[in-house]
């Protein structure tokens, strides 16, 4: 049995108050980040508060989530001596976020157009393989035209000297 000190519950259940949620790693060697306890008390103490009815357990990819209840937020206030009602947890508090809905949102992005000739039609003229006026091919013929530029004038100045 793990004995856990009285000021190690203190610091857990003002963090359990505050927050709404405790985020515990499945790891009991390791300490808790918010709270330097160690893994293993937090998890004793979170697991006694859950069987007890106090919390709600979410075990996710090897965390474990423990949300407070309105009857969990009650003995904890009574546990760490608070008389105040206007302590609450955040996640018992509203969120001020205005959340758009997917009509809006369309309404101010227009929607992505895909071509029609599907996978194997053609897009913009082109197959698939991009057979066709690639930037290769057109440094090319971009090079061929200069180079026939440069030599139709050099023939031009060549019987203008003589």
């Amino acid at each position: 049995m793990v004995h856990v000190l009285k000021a190690t519950k203190i610091r857990i259940y003002k963090q359990l108050l505050q927050d709404g949620v405790f985020v515990l790693k499945k790891d009991f060697e390791g300490h808790h980040e918010e709270t330097g306890v160690p893994n293993l008390h937090c998890y004793i103490l979170v697991r006694s508060l859950k069987d007890r009815g106090f919390l709600e357990e979410i075990f996710n990819w090897g965390f474990t989530y423990y949300y407070l209840n309105k009857e969990g937020c009650e003995y904890l206030k009574t546990k760490l001596g608070i008389s105040a009602d206007n302590v609450i947890p955040k996640t018992f508090k509203a969120s001020n976020v205005n959340f758009i809905s997917k009509e809006e949102d369309e309404e101010e992005r227009p929607r992505r157009q895909f071509n029609k000739g599907g996978r194997t039609g053609e897009r913009d003229g082109r197959n698939k393989r991009g057979v066709g006026r690639g930037t290769r091919r057109e440094g090319e013929e971009a090079a061929k035209e200069e180079g026939a530029a440069e030599t139709a004038q050099g023939n031009q100045e060549t019987p203008a000297q003589e």
